[in-house]
Order: structure tokens, then C-alpha cells, then sequence
């Protein structure tokens, strides 16, 4: 097994977004109901022992604030589409230690050619929230056997 993570701060937004740096990662903010993607380029071991290693597993350590939530995460290995999970409702506190809400187990082991790539899409706040939601991100990382 092998494990490769990239601190909060290599995190780029699609879009100009509210930004800022601290010690433990990034934050990003947006108004009521306003989506985000954010992308991690994880390091990645393409070549182990002269055999492609499998992704088995990818991790997001976050924190949401105001409402806003995870909906949708993305791992890619290169232009290849390794795993998605749609249809989530991620908040809270998952930025201290692996959880449910931050874990990402693929389904089977999947080849990696190209480096591994993890795209999360952040909805901030409801209608019904005056004001803006924040998503904070410590790290990411990924798994390979």
C-alpha cells in the first residue's frame, strides 16, 4: 500500500472565488445557493516496483460553515473518469481524521496511467440563508495497492 496526500493550499477553484490561506489549509466562501468546483492534483506513483499501481481509495479533509455542503465529488486519472459520487450532502467537521464523509472507496481497484486528480463541487448556503457559506480544505489524498 501506498498512501500520497497534498496540503489544503494546492487546492485551485474553477472560478475567481472568495480565497484565503491559512495555516491548516484554504477556505472558499460564496453566496446562498452558489456552486464551486474545487481540484486537488494529488502526487502520483505511476510506476512501483515496475508494475501500475491501483487506486483503492481517495480522501477530502474538510470543514463546512453556513450552510454550504460537498455534492459531488470526481476522481480522475488523467482524462479518465475513476470514480464518481454524486448526489451528496457532505457538512460539517471532517478535516481531524478519516471518516464516512471523507472517504472515498472506489469500487475496485482501478490502474493508474496519468495522476490522480479529485474535483469536489461545493454548494453554498440555502435561499434561505442571508449569509455566505464556507468550505475549508486541510488536505486530500489516495490510496494505491
Amino acid at each position: 500500500m501506498h498512501a500520497m496526500w497534498v496540503h489544503g493550499h494546492a487546492a485551485q477553484s474553477e472560478l475567481a472565488a472568495k480565497r484565503l490561506l491559512q495555516g491548516d489549509g484554504v477556505a472558499y466562501s460564496g453566496r446562498p445557493d452558489e456552486e464551486l468546483w474545487v481540484h486537488f492534483a494529488v502526487p502520483t506513483p505511476v510506476i512501483i516496483a515496475d508494475q501500475r499501481p491501483a487506486l483503492v481509495r481517495a480522501f477530502v479533509l474538510f470543514r463546512t460553515e453556513g450552510g454550504a455542503a460537498i455534492v459531488k465529488v470526481g476522481i480522475w486519472d488523467g482524462a479518465r473518469l475513476a470514480a464518481e459520487f454524486d448526489d451528496l450532502l457532505l457538512e460539517g467537521d471532517h478535516s481531524q481524521r478519516l471518516d464516512e464523509g471523507n472517504t472515498f472507496v472506489i469500487g475496485s481497484p482501478f490502474p493508474v496511467f496519468w495522476g490522480i486528480g479529485i474535483s469536489v463541487l461545493t454548494r453554498f448556503g440555502h435561499q434561505t440563508l442571508s449569509k455566505a457559506g464556507c468550505v475549508r480544505f486541510a488536505s486530500a489524498g489516495a490510496d494505491f495497492e
